[in-house]
């Protein structure tokens, strides 16, 4: 994903297309890689084949396939359990809950939906007046001073 300079629609359709490519090239990297990986490879066994006894070779491969299908079963389980212990997390439901920021009606007097809002605010939240008194505050300071 590439964030644009300009954040703006032909932006964003700029910067997908733009990340789309690099998804392709480095697709195509990987491929020249494993083909040149797998080359290597070929040259190796050519020269272990011209310097190892046949049986001894036989008998290298199996152990290198072996161990080769050891490691990625392995690999694969573990994958396969970190993806599934990431979607229990995400499916499972909260069973903890933080009773901290709760509040409880305990008065008999039922409240209004605009009083529910401002207690969901929290303590963080004061109410303003619509309208600023001037003169109250001018009596304030002076009552103050």
């Amino acid at each position: 994903m590439v964030t644009p300079p300009i954040r703006s629609k032909a932006g964003y359709k700029i910067a997908r297309k733009t990340g789309l490519k690099y998804l392709r090239l480095r697709i195509t990297q990987c491929h020249q890689n494993i083909h040149n990986l797998q080359t290597k490879i070929q040259e190796l066994m050519q020269k272990l084949d011209d310097h190892l006894p046949r049986e001894d070779m036989l008998a290298l491969q199996n152990v290198v396939q072996h161990t080769s299908k050891t490691i990625s079963e392995q690999l694969a389980d573990t994958h396969a359990r970190k993806i599934d212990d990431l979607i229990s997390k995400v499916t499972r439901p909260s069973t903890v809950v933080d009773q901290e920021k709760w509040v409880v009606n305990i008065s008999k007097q039922v409240l209004t939906p605009v009083e529910i809002t401002a207690l969901r605010k929290g303590l963080n939240f004061s109410i303003t007046t619509t309208k600023v008194s001037v003169s109250k505050i001018l009596s304030s300071i002076e009552t103050g001073i």
